[in-house]
C-alpha cells in the first residue's frame, strides 16, 4: 500500500513560460492612480475614524414634539427607560421640537415626556426591535395641573425614515414558529423579496435577484459570514442556536450606508443577554420516522431519529449593572438510505489465487442479488448517516455608569458528520466542524447627542474532512463499484475585525460615521496526501494482479491565503420636515489581493505565454469601489400620517468568495501519470514502482488578472399604509442590475476555422472573470398585523423576473455554450422564480387567567395556554435548460461543455397533457445539431415543479407556579403532505431519465419533505 509521507517518490516540476509582455507601463498608471485614491480614502477614515457595521444590531428612535396647535414644543425631557436591562437614557428636544436616542439596544421601553406646563405623557410597550430607526412623534396638552396620560404603544410602526426593503423576524416568530430542524435562517424566508429554491437553509435562500454569496451575515454586529466561502457550511445547523437568537433583521435592498460587504440580503443578528430576573429554559425536540409519511419517492420508508435538546440560563449577576445568558444545545441524528453497488460474485472471488487480489476482492460486502453477469452481483444495503453537534454560547452585560456600557460574547459549535460513500464497509467521510465567533463591545455616551461604541472580535470557521477506505488508493476496475481512496482536506478560515461607529445627533440631521478594518485568514491543504488512483483494465487482469495504468495527484502543504478589507461610511439622516426624511450616504469599500503567507504561487495569463514569473500579483485590486446612497421617506401631513411614501436607489458593491480569486494557489498541484508501458510488471500495491512515474503536467485555472469587483445598482419606490385592526399594508417596485458580476469561462479553445489553440503547450483551461451581467424587476405586496388580541400576522408577496447570461455569482452558474458569444447565453436566470407568497401567523386562544374569557376555575386551566402558529410558503418552478453530451469533434471550438440541442419549429417543450412527474418534458420538441453547428435552444427555457407546503404548530402551555410553566408542542410539516418534487433529468442525450420526476425536493430536513411530525416539551422558570 502506498505510505501517507510526504517522502514518496513524486517530483513536482514547475513548468512555465517567461512572461512575454511587461506590465511596467500598467504599474505606472495605476501607482499613480493608487496615490490619488489613498489620499481621498484617508480623508474619508479621518472623517469616519477607523474601522462597518453602525447600529446594525442595535436600534434608534427620534421625533418631534408638538402641542395641540402643531407648534413645536422645544425643551422638553424625554426618559426612555428598560425595567428589563435597568437601562435609561435622557434627552431634550431642541428649538424645532426634535429629540433622538442612537444605538439603543433591542427590546421593550417605555418613553416619558415632561414640560412644565403640559401633561406628562407616558408610552409603555415601545418596542425597538434590531436595525429600527423609528419615528414617534408625542403630542402635548396644555395642563396648569400636573396630570399624567399613559398609553400603550399598539400600532404597527410605519417606515417614516428610510427607503430601506425589509423585516424584522422578532421573538416570537423564532420561539412559536414550526421549523423543521430547529434553524432560524429558515425564517429568513418571511423577508420580502426572498425566494427559497431549495431547502429554505441560507445556502439556498437568495434576496432580489442576487446570489446567495452575496449575502452577508452579522451576529451582534460582527461578521458572521463564511469566511473561505460566504455562507456558512451547510450541513450545520447549530452554528448559531435557535435559542441564543433575540430576533434578527433581514434588509433585502436600498439599506443605507451603514451596511455592506456584501451586495445581496444583510441579515443582522443580535443574541439574547440577561436581564435584572433570573430566567431559563430546558427543552428537547423528539423527530421519528414513526410519525411521518413516506416519501412518495421512495419505495419504503427509511428510518430516520432525531434529537434536539439543551437549555439556557440568564440573569444579573450585579442588578442593574451586570447580567450573563448561556445557552446549550445538542443535536443527535440518524439517517437511514439505500445504496447499491455492482460486486465481485462468490464465483469470481473464487478464481483469485494471488493473496494481494484476495485482499482486494475481500473489501467488497457479498452481492444481494445476481445480475446476467457470472462474475457481478449487485449488493443492495442500508447504510447510515449520522449527525452530532453541539453547540455553546456565553454572553455578559455590563452598565459601568449612564454613558459607560460594556458586553462580550462567545459562542462556538462542535460538529461531527460521519456520511457513507459506498456499501462497502469502512468507505465513509467524516467531517468535524467547529465554527466559533467572538464579540466584545465598549459604548460611550458623551452627551444625549453624541455616542460612539468600538467593537472588535474574530470569527471562525474550521473544517477537517477525512476521507476513510479499506484502502489508501483508490481501486477500479470497469463492472464493479470502484474502491475509493483515502485522504484528508484541512481547512480554517479566520476573520479578525476592528470596527468603530459614531452617531452625532445635531438639529435635525442624524450623522453617523463608521469603519471596518478585517483580516482574513484562510488555510487550506486539499488534499493532504498524495491521491493514487490504480486501474485495472479488466477482470482477467484483476486476477493476475496485472495493472493498467496509475494516476497519481500531488498533497498539498497548508496553504494561507491572506487578506485585507477596509470599509468606511458617512451618513446623514436628515428631518427636513416632522413628515420628510432624506437618507444621504456614502460607502467606501477595498477588498485586498490575494497573498499566500508564504509566497507560495504561480499565476497564469495567456498575456504570459503561461505562467508569469514569480513575483507577478495574481490580480490588480479595484480602488473605484464608492458607492452613494439616498433615500426619502415622506408621510404627508394631508394623509393625517398614516400614509408613507419611500423612493431610494444606490449603488452596492460585494467582494465575492475568496476562493474565486485563488486561481494562483490552485496552480501549485501537479499530476503525474504510471502505466505497465512505463513500468514492466506493473502490480499491486504500486509504491515500489512510483519512482517511475511521469509528470502529466497540470491545466492550470486562470483568472482575469484586471477583474473588477462586482457591483449592483438598486432602486425603488413603494407605499407603505396604516389599515385598520392594527394592520400595515406596503406596495413596492424594486429594480436592480448587477455589472462585473464574477462567472466562469474557458480559455484557450480551438479557433472554429484554424482548430488550433493559441497556446499549444496547454489544452483549455478554466477561467473565472467578471464580465457577467443580471437584472431584476419586481413587484412586491407585503401586509401584517402587529400582536393584538393575541393575534400576530405577516405576508408577503412578490411577482419578479430575473435575468442574466449565466452568471449567477461566485460559486453558482456555469460556462457559457459559446466561449465567443456571452450575448448568447443571456435569459431567464437558473434561480428566477416568477411568484413566491410566505404568510405566518400565530394566535394566542383568548382563553385563562390574563385573557378575555374563563380567566379562572377548571376551564381555564384545560383550555388557556394554548396557541397556534403557522407558515404557508408557495412558489412556482425553477428554471430548467436542456443539455445534451457532444463530443469535440462535432462542436466548432472543441468545448463540449454547456451544450445545448436544437429546438424542434412548432412543437411544445411540454406533453400535450401538461406535464407529469412521468414525463415533464416532451423529446419530441428537441434534436440533436448538426456537427460543427451550437444548438439553437436558450437557456432556463423551461420551468420545473413548484413548491406548496403548510406547516402548522399547536402547543399547550400550563403553569406550574407563577414563574414556572411546562409547554407541550405539536408541529407538522407539510401538513397537507403534498408531494414537493424536485427537478427532472433535463439531459436530453440520456433519454432515459429526460423529463423524468424522480426525486423529493428534500428529505429529511427543510421545506420540501413528505408530512413529518416533530414533538417539543420545554420547561421555563
Amino acid at each position: 500500500m502506498l505510505a501517507r509521507s510526504r517522502g514518496t517518490a513524486v517530483a513536482v516540476q514547475a513548468h512555465g513560460f517567461v512572461c512575454a509582455a511587461t506590465y511596467s507601463r500598467r504599474f505606472k498608471i495605476r501607482r499613480r492612480f493608487a496615490m490619488r485614491v489613498k489620499v481621498l480614502v484617508l480623508l474619508v477614515l479621518l472623517t469616519a475614524y477607523p474601522a462597518a457595521w453602525a447600529q446594525v444590531d442595535r436600534a434608534s428612535l427620534s421625533g418631534t414634539v408638538t402641542d395641540k396647535s402643531g407648534a413645536f414644543v422645544p425643551g422638553a425631557q424625554l426618559t426612555l427607560v428598560s425595567a428589563e436591562m435597568g437601562w435609561h437614557r435622557d434627552a431634550l428636544t431642541d428649538d424645532s421640537g426634535t429629540y433622538s436616542f442612537s444605538q439603543v439596544p433591542i427590546g421593550v421601553y417605555t418613553l416619558t415626556v415632561t414640560l412644565t406646563g403640559f401633561q406628562t405623557r407616558s408610552i409603555k410597550d415601545l418596542r425597538l426591535n434590531v436595525g429600527d430607526s423609528r419615528t414617534l412623534n408625542v403630542q402635548m396638552d396644555v395642563s396648569s395641573v400636573e396630570t399624567l396620560v399613559t398609553v400603550e404603544d399598539v400600532l404597527a410602526p410605519l417606515e417614516k425614515t428610510s427607503a430601506v426593503v425589509g423585516t424584522v423576524v422578532g421573538a416570537t416568530n423564532i420561539s412559536e414558529m414550526p421549523l423543521n430542524g430547529r434553524n432560524w435562517s429558515n425564517l429568513m424566508a418571511l423577508a420580502p423579496g426572498a425566494v427559497n429554491s431549495g431547502d429554505g437553509s441560507q445556502g439556498s435562500i437568495r434576496f432580489m435577484g442576487r446570489a446567495r454569496d452575496d449575502n452577508n451575515w452579522t451576529l451582534d454586529g460582527l461578521d458572521a459570514t463564511g469566511v473561505k466561502d460566504p455562507r456558512q457550511e451547510g450541513s450545520l445547523r447549530l452554528v448559531i442556536s435557535t435559542d441564543s437568537v433575540a430576533e434578527f433583521r433581514v434588509n433585502t435592498t436600498l439599506y443605507s450606508a451603514e451596511s455592506g460587504g456584501g451586495a445581496g440580503g444583510q441579515v443582522s443578528i443580535v443574541s439574547k443577554s440577561g436581564s435584572n430576573d433570573f430566567h431559563g429554559t430546558l427543552f428537547e425536540y423528539l423527530r421519528n420516522d414513526a410519525l411521518d409519511s413516506r416519501n412518495p419517492f421512495d419505495p419504503v420508508k427509511q428510518p430516520f431519529r432525531m434529537n434536539q435538546f439543551g437549555g439556557n440560563f440568564g440573569g444579573p449577576i450585579i442588578e442593574g449593572k451586570t447580567f450573563f445568558f448561556g445557552n446549550y444545545e445538542g443535536l443527535r441524528q440518524t439517517v437511514t438510505q439505500s445504496m447499491r453497488a455492482d460486486v465481485p460474485s462468490a464465483a469470481f472471488k473464487a478464481k483469485a489465487t494471488n493473496p494481494i487480489v484476495r485482499q482486494i476482492l475481500d473489501a467488497y460486502p457479498a452481492g444481494t442479488e445476481t445480475t446476467s453477469k457470472a462474475d457481478v452481483d449487485r449488493t443492495v444495503a442500508d447504510t447510515t448517516q449520522t449527525y452530532r453537534e453541539d453547540t455553546f454560547s456565553i454572553r455578559v452585560d455590563h452598565q459601568f455608569n449612564d454613558n459607560n456600557s460594556f458586553f462580550a460574547r462567545y459562542n462556538m459549535d462542535d460538529g461531527t458528520i460521519v456520511n457513507p460513500r459506498t456499501v462497502i464497509r469502512g468507505d465513509n467521510q467524516t467531517s468535524y466542524f467547529r465554527p466559533s465567533n467572538y464579540v466584545m463591545q465598549y459604548q460611550r455616551l458623551f452627551s444625549p447627542t453624541l455616542v460612539n461604541e468600538v467593537k472588535t472580535g474574530f470569527n471562525r470557521s474550521s473544517l477537517n474532512r477525512w476521507s476513510h477506505s479499506p484502502f489508501t488508493e483508490g481501486i477500479s476496475v470497469s463492472g464493479f463499484t470502484a474502491l475509493n481512496n483515502s485522504n484528508l482536506l484541512v481547512e480554517t478560515g479566520t476573520s479578525f475585525s476592528l470596527i468603530d461607529n459614531m452617531v452625532w445627533t445635531r438639529g435635525r440631521h442624524t450623522l453617523k460615521f463608521g469603519g471596518e478594518i478585517r483580516r482574513a485568514h484562510v488555510n487550506v491543504a486539499d488534499p493532504v496526501f498524495p491521491s493514487v488512483s490504480v486501474t485495472f483494465a479488466n477482470f482477467n487482469d484483476l486476477l493476475a494482479n496485472k495493472v493498467d495504468r496509475v494516476a497519481i495527484g500531488s498533497g498539498s502543504n497548508v496553504l494561507g491565503t491572506r487578506k485585507w478589507y477596509y470599509y468606511s461610511f458617512v451618513q446623514d439622516d436628515w428631518k427636513v420636515t416632522p413628515e420628510l426624511t432624506l437618507n444621504l450616504g456614502l460607502r467606501y469599500e477595498f477588498y485586498g489581493v490575494n497573498k499566500e503567507v508564504k509566497d507560495r504561487y504561480r499565476v497564469f495569463d495567456m498575456a504570459c505565454g503561461g505562467f508569469c514569473p514569480h513575483g507577478t500579483p495574481w490580480y490588480f485590486p479595484d480602488r473605484n469601489n464608492f458607492d452613494p446612497r439616498i433615500g426619502i421617506a415622506w408621510a404627508p401631513k394631508f394623509l393625517k400620517g398614516k400614509t408613507v411614501i419611500r423612493t431610494g436607489g444606490g449603488i452596492y458593491h460585494g467582494p465575492g468568495q475568496i476562493d474565486d480569486k485563488s486561481a494562483a494557489l490552485d496552480n501549485m498541484a501537479s499530476n503525474f501519470s504510471l502505466t505497465a508501458a512505463d513500468a514492466p510488471g506493473l502490480s499491486y500495491p504500486v509504491e515500489p514502482f512510483l519512482a517511475l512515474a511521469k509528470s502529466t503536467g497540470l491545466t492550470p485555472r486562470s483568472l482575469q488578472r484586471d477583474i473588477r469587483d462586482l457591483y449592483s445598482s438598486q432602486w425603488g419606490l413603494s407605499i407603505q399604509q396604516e389599515l385598520p385592526a392594527r394592520f400595515l399594508m406596503q406596495v413596492g417596485y424594486v429594480g436592480s442590475k448587477a455589472s462585473k458580476v464574477t462567472s466562469r469561462s474557458y480559455i484557450n479553445n480551438l479557433d472554429p476555422v484554424t482548430k488550433k489553440r493559441a497556446l499549444p503547450a496547454f489544452g483549455r483551461m478554466d477561467q473565472k472573470d467578471g464580465f457577467g451581467n443580471s437584472n431584476f424587476n419586481a413587484l412586491q405586496v407585503s401586509l401584517h398585523r402587529r400582536v393584538a388580541s393575541g393575534l400576530n400576522v405577516g405576508s408577503e408577496y412578490m411577482w419578479s423576473h430575473s435575468i442574466n447570461d449565466n452568471s449567477t455569482g461566485g460559486g453558482e452558474g456555469s460556462q457559457p455554450q459559446i466561449e465567443m458569444c456571452r450575448r448568447c447565453d443571456r435569459g431567464n436566470s437558473n434561480t428566477d422564480v416568477r411568484h413566491t407568497i410566505a404568510t405566518n401567523w400565530n394566535y394566542e386562544l383568548p382563553f385563562g387567567p390574563g385573557k378575555r374569557m374563563l380567566t379562572s376555575g377548571l376551564a381555564s386551566t384545560i383550555l388557556g395556554g394554548w396557541e397556534m402558529s403557522g407558515i404557508w410558503t408557495a412558489r412556482t418552478g425553477r428554471m430548467l435548460t436542456i443539455g445534451i453530451s457532444r463530443s469535440s469533434g462535432d462542436v466548432p471550438d472543441g468545448q463540449t461543455s454547456a451544450q445545448r440541442p436544437d429546438l424542434v419549429p412548432g412543437v411544445s417543450i411540454y406533453p400535450a397533457g401538461g406535464p407529469t412527474f412521468a414525463q415533464w418534458l416532451n423529446p419530441a420538441a428537441f434534436a440533436i445539431p448538426a456537427k460543427g453547428t451550437w444548438g439553437n435552444a436558450g437557456r432556463s427555457i423551461a420551468v420545473g415543479p413548484g413548491l406548496d407546503q403548510l406547516d402548522f404548530s399547536l402547543q399547550k402551555k400550563t403553569a406550574l407556579t407563577e414563574n414556572k410553566a411546562i409547554t407541550f408542542r405539536v408541529e407538522t410539516f407539510n401538513v397537507l403532505n403534498r408531494t414537493l418534487a424536485g427537478n427532472p433529468g433535463t439531459t436530453f442525450t440520456s433519454l432515459a431519465s429526460f423529463g423524468l420526476v424522480n426525486s423529493g425536493l428534500n428529505r429529511t430536513i427543510g421545506t420540501g419533505t413528505s408530512r413529518q411530525v416533530q414533538l417539543a416539551l420545554r420547561f421555563t422558570f
